[in-house]
């Protein structure tokens, strides 16, 4: 049995696929399984991951699914002490595995770790998701319900506690499964921070929808539910915390709405947002003055200066 197993699902990922491959099999580290899952493409990826071995363990959906349902169908798959997912997209640096795992060796208290990463662009822009900051290690539940951090490329997590506390990836989320499932992990292990660059995340293979980005707020609400079943008088023992998520969840709805052109709407639920927090005050104003579309055009001219 390998000691890490990495789970890749792939949809007709042929344009990135041998790249995120390379970047496993480049490693220093060697004793892992790639956990394969074939989400019914009709490009050649499949043909792609099966030149890379017996350690490309390959499995095919018996249809197409959403990428979270595809990752609940590896779950009985993955046989490794410690477990990672790498979208096709993304890459790995060549000591993740090695760095990640002496860490969970040596550390038996900790249940998750995790690094910085690149956001980059194939045009070749790059930047740090943390910017030099150095990120929380130990009991982090607090700082990740009131503002999560990870980048799922960029962490391990040890099978056993996923086991002991039954969380893994659930299908009642989709676009927010990796934040439901390490929040809730945050509550009962701890987790570690490497303040090295240790994988990089594609920037724009997410598509996002008017629809999609709708579900990311109906997602955490849910998600404030499932906690609230969970831990014995969450309401209580975690005001501040609980009013940053609503913040963000009302800031969320309100550029729904923009995006719609609602702007009555829009500036309601950003209204509901600045009683959270006085951030939202900001897009509480311009969306009486622009439209969505001339505000993103504006931002993203910012972003390249």
């Amino acid at each position: 049995m390998s000691k890490v197993s990495i789970l890749m699902n792939c949809f007709n990922g042929e344009k990135y696929v041998r790249s995120a491959l390379q970047s496993v099999f480049s490693q220093t580290y060697k004793n892992f399984e790639v956990i394969f899952v074939d989400n019914c493409s009709t490009d050649s990826s499949l043909k792609i991951a099966s030149e890379f071995g017996e350690k490309v363990k390959i499995f095919s959906t018996p249809q197409n699914m959403s990428l979270c349902k595809a990752r609940v169908f590896a779950k009985d798959y993955i046989d490794g002490e410690y477990f990672c997912v790498l979208d096709i997209d993304d890459l790995m640096l060549p000591t993740k595995l090695e760095k990640q795992v002496a860490i969970l060796e040596s550390h038996p208290q900790v249940g998750v770790v995790y690094s910085d990463t690149l956001y980059f662009k194939d045009s070749g822009e790059e930047v740090s998701a943390y910017g030099g900051k150095i990120m929380p290690s130990g009991k982090v539940f607090e700082e990740m319900l009131g503002g999560y951090f990870l980048s799922l490329e960029a962490v391990m997590v040890r099978m056993s506690v996923l086991r002991e506390h039954k969380l893994y990836f659930s299908e009642n989320y989709n676009v927010s499964s990796d934040m439901e499932l390490f929040v809730k992990l945050s509550y009962f292990t701890e987790f570690y921070y490497i303040p090295e660059t240790l994988a990089k995340w594609r920037h724009g293979h997410v598509t996002e929808s008017i629809s999609q980005y709708e579900s990311f707020p109906k997602e955490y609400e849910q998600l404030l539910v499932d906690l609230g079943k969970m831990i014995p008088e969450f309401q209580k023992k975690y005001p501040d915390q609980i009013s940053r998520l609503r913040g963000v969840i009302e800031n969320m709805y309100g550029v729904s709405a923009w995006k719609k052109g609602d702007v009555a709407k829009a500036r309601g639920r950003f209204r509901a947002a600045t009683k959270e927090n006085r951030k939202y005050f900001l897009p509480y104003i311009l969306s009486s003055l622009f439209s969505y579309k001339s505000y993103d055009k504006v931002r993203s001219l910012i972003r390249k200066v």
